[in-house]
């Protein structure tokens, strides 16, 4: 069957369309994830403590939302096990990974509300985070056109940096001063 004329024209072209599909996806995925991030926010700040009612309102938003990312994520595992069949050595293998539901977080420490409720919170500690391999991979230019939160995105980006960097150097302190009381 791979002897037969254009076929590899044709499986060329397949790798293409999923690489292509595998990216939307991907960067559908981030988007919901900013979404999910900016109401997150609104809740932590004008809704927590006003009562029964709007906390319910925003917990079935956030249902909703999960659902919606999860639908991505979908469309997301089709695609690579596409590529994965079709052309398991391809060069598409550089920028996309095996997507797990570890990795379906926003960029922040804070952004774990994406996990279902029950589920351990071990990822949230101050002192161990690390960033999904979705916000590092490479965005396609269409994307990075479409998208009108990319500025607010690197600056949350650059914040969590920050505070990643006085936290270091607030644990490198409380080091030497622990060394300079042991003396």
């Amino acid at each position: 069957m791979h002897e037969t004329p254009g076929f590899a024209e044709l499986l060329a072209q397949e790798v293409q369309l999923q690489a292509a599909q595998a990216h939307d996806a991907l960067a559908n995925i981030r988007h919901s994830l900013r979404i999910i991030s900016g109401f997150w926010q609104f809740k932590k700040v004008n809704v927590s403590g006003t009562g029964n009612q709007p906390n319910t309102h925003m917990c079935t938003l956030f249902d909703h939302l999960r659902h919606h990312t999860q639908g991505f994520v979908l469309c997301y595992h089709a695609a690579y096990s596409a590529l994965l069949a079709a052309d398991p050595e391809g060069q598409w293998q550089d920028q996309l990974k095996t997507l797990n539901d570890m990795d379906v977080h926003g960029p922040g420490k804070d952004d774990f509300y994406m996990q279902e409720p029950g589920t351990s919170a071990a990822r949230a500690s101050k002192g161990c985070f690390e960033l999904s391999w979705i916000w590092l991979a490479p965005q396609p230019k269409s994307e990075v056109k479409a998208d009108s939160s990319e500025q607010v995105f690197d600056e949350g980006m650059q914040v969590e940096w920050s505070k990643s960097r006085a936290w270091m150097k607030c644990w490198e302190e409380e080091v030497h001063l622990i060394q300079e009381e042991m003396r």
